[in-house]
């Protein structure tokens, strides 16, 4: 299975076709499979309802502007990295090793946290995530100019539910 930043996700997913998306790269892996996703820039993405072992492993430098996990269970991230990574409502057995998260700014009260860990939106198997492992990642920069002084709360990690 093969993803890419000028893939079609009409494509097969396949080395010579690839697709572009983590949630059709997911819905063409089986159990186990191990998906390449080529360097590159990728636009804002979502994960969601997904269940099967699915490894995500980098092949290259890469980038999502941003990365929301919803309602996932075993899924693994390797050497991804996003400007913001969202791990969101009922997420289980879920690891994220190696990658780079941050180089977002606040704007125009606009926060964009490096990393944010919580119950936020929902999951028909509940929304508490368990068994979330963060492992080797770097989180920040988070660039914080100082408009609206006092009404931002900017964090590289925030983790609450």
């Amino acid at each position: 299975m093969f993803l890419s930043s000028s893939g079609n996700d009409s494509a097969g997913c396949t080395a010579s076709a690839p697709c572009r998306s983590l949630q059709r790269g997911f819905q063409a892996a089986a159990a186990g499979a191990v998906v390449s996703v080529a360097g590159g820039g990728y636009p804002e993405q979502s994960l969601t309802e997904a269940h099967r072992q699915v490894t995500f492993r980098a092949s290259g430098s890469v980038t999502f502007a941003g990365l929301d996990l919803t309602c996932t269970t075993g899924i693994t991230f390797e050497g991804i990295g996003a400007i913001q990574l969202g791990i969101l409502a009922g997420n289980d057995n879920l690891t994220v090793r190696g990658g780079s998260f941050g180089g977002g700014s606040y704007s125009s009260g606009v926060e964009r946290d490096p990393v944010v860990i919580g119950d936020v939106g929902s999951c028909s198997r509940g929304d508490t995530s368990n068994g979330v492992t963060l492992d080797g990642i770097e989180v920040g920069p988070y660039l914080y100019p100082g408009q609206d002084a006092g009404s931002a709360h900017p964090d590289c990690l925030q983790i609450y539910g």
